[in-house]
């Protein structure tokens, strides 16, 4: 839980560094959200786990969506 805490924080820092709208930032952050709630852990593997699964069950643009997040 801590590893997503830092990211959340990070992240939200660096998207509004960017001065993406609150819209953009919330929908990038369930996004990450989610991936800490299946996969607990940032690697390379859970990336490429996530990846695949997004792959199979959604659409070509959310899964853009997903992955520019």
């Amino acid at each position: 839980m801590e590893e997503f805490e830092y990211f959340e924080n990070e992240f939200i820092e660096f998207l509004e560094d960017r001065k993406c709208n609150e819209r953009t930032i919330d929908g990038r952050l369930s996004v990450l959200r989610r991936f800490f709630k299946d996969y607990g852990v940032f690697n390379e593997e859970n990336y490429n786990e996530f990846y695949e699964y997004l792959n199979d069950n959604c659409k070509p643009a959310t899964v853009n969506l997903h992955i520019i997040a």
